[in-house]
């Protein structure tokens, strides 16, 4: 059939994903010049175009009548494909009971026609199931199991669309770092397989993966140049969704007019080629309506909400109309009409309260809370704020409880088992790079670490670690920077304690020639320094309350003034925080502001004292005879179970730094290869008494031994708080209280 030549049927496969208007526009002509087994394909892309242009009435009756005229010939490649659209067809809907049977009819019959094609779109589109419906494990293993049928190097197309998803999957849980090697990965499999629309979809989501890890330049770049090519081949859909991204990306950077511009742009567009996707008009409406609330039309951006609720409340289903219904409630909020605000809140409240919604949850409880307190309603402020704590609380042990065993997995490479009958120095040495002075094996040390872990695939959340001193709250916060996104810029350290009062809003906020006396040159503050990283607050509750409610406001705006200057700079960096404090007491004691707690605290870690988990010490002490072993360039002595059970018995009330400090004096005062009981005597006076020992080598008061530290340590107070096994925050106290700075390398 010589016109059957006019046309590729690999081409218009992929023409109906990416370019549906065109193939529905064609259709009819190419059809005609089609041989009986062409026509069948050629009806399966028809109604693929009919489903990506959601007209899905349409899709499905096409796919009913692919699925008769199959059954009919026994044919079960086309049995499958018309179940995989109809299965398409309820994606999105309300009705999610009827996909799952549709996409198990579909795989069903691809086994049967040993398609190993259609055997993977089947594997590939239940993943996608599983991943909506939450259920991140089950989608990983049918992933998994897709990619045993892939041949890379042969079928480069499903490995891109099998690395585009297992990227998504990453990147709903905010594994950025994760997600980023997939896309990359997908992308060149889709330049390889020639498959134009899925490049374009995949640059897509990388600009939304560089959105959200802050890097606003190269999402741009990655946007414009992809508009760029999806008009120079006139592919309308992908047309449209780069000009939704760019008016996404304009709208996260608070360019509102810009933003507006792209979303009125896009809705012509869509209009112009039929387009009305539900989720689509709902999303174009919501941000349009944020656009207007913050160019000051507020009456508009209620209409649009209205109009996207409606969408919703008819084709998505409750939850995302009360997405909805929270920015109404904001909006009513902005134009004084509280009573129906808040009566709109806690009825989202209420719902998803029921439904267990926790990360939606405190979004509501955060709004009613501070809606009431900037009435000066600090009763019910206080309510919905101590609402909030518990929901965060029950929301990390929710999300920890039901990590898949792919999020596991850094757990278990991080902390691996270690063995207590022999010291493997090459395994130890990864422990140490890894998390230096951060092992252990209890169930409070492996929940403090999994929630870092966890904190570390939210960029943006603030943290707050609390704990004795010596716990290795400052450990653990580099553990977070160094495993997120931001690891490639600055950590900042700030013991907010040591900074002297005087100097303290300069330190932080940077300050300009001249403003001073002593100011000779500009000087950057903190939270520039720390720019695109992670500024660390250590020892928070011992800031002054008034620099508290300047803190608030830089936190609130992401604004800053350097002291001296008259222009706002700009600045994104991640806050963690950490206090060996009480901060409900200093609360109560009106030292700490509530409001600024709960700005640091989206993401709270509480770090358990060495004595809380005594199965530690064992895993601690070994890893310890290692690092100062190959600090020393001695031989790791081995240990008598005598001085290990000893060594447990202590309650060590300077925690991990504690127990370091003992191991460092015990290389310090014995050079042999075998250490028993007896080592201890070099170092504490009566082993037989754990209060007493530890008495002796914690001196929190003692005077002397203050100054001997200080002495043996040439002044360096970070050493000399070492040596005494407590914080430096601590000794920079008990220097100032016992006059003691005579023997600091400032020298008073």
């Amino acid at each position: 059939m010589k016109e059957a030549k006019n046309f590729d049927l690999k081409m218009l496969e992929q023409m109906s994903e990416s370019d549906p208007p065109s193939l529905l526009r064609i259709y009819a002509e190419v059809y005609d010049s089609a041989d009986a087994s062409e026509r069948n394909s050629l009806d399966y892309f028809y109604a693929r175009a009919l489903v990506s242009m959601n007209q899905l009435e349409q899709a499905e009756a096409k796919a009913l009548d692919l699925l008769s005229n199959a059954l009919d010939e026994a044919n079960y490649q086309q049995i499958s494909r018309a179940n995989l659209i109809l299965s398409r067809c309820y994606a999105d809907s309300v009705d999610k009971s009827r996909e799952k049977p549709y996409l198990d009819n579909a795989w069903e019959a691809a086994r049967k026609a040993k398609d190993d094609t259609l055997i993977v779109s089947c594997m590939m589109l239940l993943g996608s199931f599983y991943q909506r419906q939450g259920d991140s494990s089950k989608a990983l293993d049918f992933y998994a199991r897709a990619s045993r049928h892939i041949d890379p190097e042969t079928d480069p197309l499903s490995q891109a669309k099998l690395k585009l998803a297992v990227g998504t999957i990453h990147y709903q849980a905010e594994e950025y770092n994760k997600a980023m090697p997939h896309l990359l990965v997908a992308l060149e499999s889709s330049i390889k397989a020639r498959d134009l629309g899925l490049q374009l979809l995949i640059i897509n989501n990388l600009s939304t993966l560089y959105s959200v890890m802050q890097r606003f330049r190269d999402a741009e770049d990655v946007l414009l140049k992809g508009l760029e090519t999806a008009k120079s081949n006139k592919l309308m859909m992908h047309v449209i969704r780069f000009t939704f991204n760019l008016g996404t990306l304009f709208l996260r950077q608070k360019r509102f007019e810009e933003a507006q511009g792209y979303f009125l742009e896009c809705s012509s567009l869509a209009t112009s080629i039929g387009f009305a996707d539900p989720q689509f008009v709902c999303d174009l409406n919501n941000n349009l309506a944020g656009c207007y609330r913050q160019l000051g039309n507020i009456g508009k951006a209620i209409e649009l909400i209205d109009e996207a609720e409606a969408t919703a409340r008819n084709v998505l289903g409750p939850d995302k109309v009360k997405e909805l219904e929270i920015n109404k409630a904001n909006l009513l909020l902005d134009t004084g009409q509280l009573k129906e605000g808040r009566e709109l809140l806690r009825s989202i409240r209420k719902h998803f309260l029921t439904h267990k919604t926790l990360s939606q949850l405190t979004m509501v409880q955060a709004i009613l809370a501070e809606s009431y307190a900037s009435e000066g309603k600090y009763d019910l402020a206080l309510k919905y704020y101590r609402e909030l704590d518990n929901t965060y609380k029950d929301y990390i042990g929710q999300v920890l409880s039901e990590r898949s065993p792919g999020m596991e997995k850094p757990v278990d490479e991080i902390v691996p088992a270690m063995e207590q009958s022999q010291h493997n120095a090459d395994t130890d040495r990864r422990i140490t790079e890894r998390i230096p002075d951060f092992v252990g094996v209890s169930r409070g040390f492996k929940r403090a670490l999994e929630a870092g872990l966890l904190a570390a695939q939210h960029p943006n959340a603030s943290v707050f670690i609390t704990g004795e001193s010596g716990t290795g709250k400052d450990v653990l916060a580099n553990i977070i920077h160094r495993h997120s996104v931001r690891r490639a810029f600055p950590f900042v350290a700030v013991n907010v304690s040591a900074v002297t009062s005087g100097l303290l809003e300069s330190e932080f906020f940077g300050h300009k020639k001249g403003a001073f006396t002593s100011a000779v040159n500009d000087h950057n503050g903190y939270f520039i320094q720390a720019n695109r990283g992670t500024l660390f607050l250590d020892e928070i509750g011992d800031m002054p309350i008034e620099l508290q409610a300047k803190l608030l406001r830089a936190l609130e705006n992401r604004r800053i003034i350097p002291v001296g200057a008259q222009k706002e700079l700009n600045f994104d960096c991640r806050i963690i925080s950490s206090t060996n404090r009480e901060i409900n007491d200093l609360m109560k004691r009106n030292l700490f502001r509530l409001d600024l707690l709960h700005r640091l605290n989206t993401i709270e870690i509480h770090i358990p004292p060495l004595r809380e988990r005594p199965e530690d010490i064992e895993v601690l002490l070994e890893h310890y005879l290692v690092c100062i072993a190959r600090e020393t360039n001695r031989r790791v002595p081995k240990l008598d179970s005598s001085l290990i059970d000893t060594i447990k018995s202590f309650p060590f009330p300077g925690n991990v730094r504690e127990l370091r400090n003992l191991i460092e004096r015990l290389f310090i005062f014995n050079s042999e290869d075998k250490w028993d009981l007896r080592v201890l005597d070099t170092v504490i006076a009566s082993p037989k008494s754990s209060d007493q020992a530890m008495s002796v080598l914690q001196p929190e008061d003692d005077r002397e031994s203050i100054i001997n530290a200080l002495v043996e340590s040439g002044g360096k107070q970070k050493d000399a708080a070492r040596l005494l096994g407590m914080s430096e925050s601590t000794l920079t106290r008990k220097i100032a209280k016992l006059r003691l700075q005579v023997y600091t390398r400032k020298g008073g």
